[in-house]
């Protein structure tokens, strides 16, 4: 059974307003295994609304009951939503996947999930109810997973992309759902070339595997002929050619052809030369990367950006007053999105120590970052 008709189980009929709170106060009992009923008799619109068992017996009923949720969905789309959103004029995962949402649980709670993480990590509260809605969203994909070809469309691949940016901001990210939209997108590889939603999706996919084969020093899992047919390529609005020629991307790149330049490992004096010109040039990119996101703080993907060079990278800072620079830019990253940075900033100040120490003036520099 698809996504789609799956859901047209549960919501046979619109949803109401999401701040209808007099609409879930007339609600019946909502025990797991019993109908939601939403009446308003002054709106001959708001019809009974039941729950099929092969969702009610594992509690997962209609994601917008209440105020809270409501205001989870809305600080998605005002927040949240720009985060994948960018590059994308259509903002697809702005507009469109809350649409859907109104008529898809999987998106829907996949989308509060996310929220609920982001306001914890903010707050600095530890709450259970994130992984509830994580727990409801995969109480849901699961099974849509082990179905059909026909089950696997655009929602479910929109709604792991959500799934993934949750899991990226738990403590342990195990790259679970990474994974699983990578098999999905490698099997369904017109998704990719066939615009709208999935194409949207399908670009986000690749921009993740692209960061935790960076981090984690690991080969891309995705097949990137699948991208042969993105309109992307034809296309030459700004958006387009942003994904394409991103300046933070480019310094990255470079950074990393310099690290990796096979040629330094030859032993020859003119090698020891040439890797003291290739991480100075590795620094110049490192800076470039940094000051684009500093000078930006608007531009949250920039900040991402930053944080996944500093975890790949950050060891070729030395400067004091760099270091600090970046650790106030991981602090603020987190401040605004919730987004988990304290082990990134552990680690390198754990680095950044060890190297000080190491030098003759170690003592002035554990100095300067204090």
């Amino acid at each position: 059974m698809s996504e789609h008709d799956l859901a047209g189980e549960i919501w046979k009929s619109p949803l109401p307003s999401l701040l209808d709170i007099s609409v879930a106060r007339r609600a019946g009992q909502r025990g797991l295994d019993e109908d939601i009923v939403a009446k308003d008799s002054q709106d001959d619109s708001f019809q009974s609304i039941s729950i099929s068992p092969s969702l009610s017996q594992h509690g997962v009923g209609r994601p917008f009951e209440d105020r809270e949720k409501a205001r989870l969905f809305m600080h998605y789309i005002h927040d949240l939503s720009t985060w994948v959103d960018v590059s994308d004029k259509r903002r697809h995962f702005g507009t469109e996947v809350p649409k859907r949402a109104c008529h898809s649980p999987l998106l829907a709670y996949a989308i509060i999930a996310l929220a609920s993480r982001s306001l914890c990590s903010i707050k600095g509260t530890d709450d259970s109810k994130p992984s509830t809605y994580y727990s409801h969203a995969l109480q849901i994909l699961i099974p849509i997973l082990g179905s059909s070809t026909e089950a696997l469309n655009e929602e479910v691949l929109a709604a792991i992309v959500i799934l993934r940016q949750y899991e990226e901001m738990t403590d342990t990210d195990f790259g679970v759902h990474l994974s699983g939209s990578s098999k999905l997108l490698n099997s369904m590889f017109s998704l990719a070339s066939k615009g709208g939603l999935g194409e949207a999706a399908s670009w986000i996919v690749l921009r993740q595997d692209y960061w935790v084969a960076l981090v984690k020093s690991q080969p891309l899992s995705i097949n990137l002929d699948s991208y042969k047919g993105s309109s992307s390529f034809v296309v030459s609005d700004p958006e387009c050619l942003a994904n394409l020629v991103g300046y933070q991307h480019y310094s990255l790149a470079r950074m990393i052809l310099h690290i990796f330049n096979p040629y330094l490992s030859k032993p020859s004096l003119d090698t020891f030369r040439r890797r003291r010109e290739s991480e100075q040039a590795v620094l110049d990119n490192f800076r470039l990367l940094l000051g684009l996101a500093i000078s930006n703080p608007l531009v949250v993907n920039a900040s991402f950006t930053a944080a996944h060079a500093l975890r790949a990278c950050g060891i070729y800072l030395t400067d004091p007053k760099e270091q600090r620079e970046s650790l106030d830019l991981l602090d603020k990253l987190h401040q605004r999105t919730g987004w988990r940075t304290k082990d990134l900033e552990e680690q390198l100040n754990s680095q950044w120590s060890q190297d000080s120490c190491n030098s003759a003036f170690g003592h002035l520099f554990a100095e300067a970052r204090k």
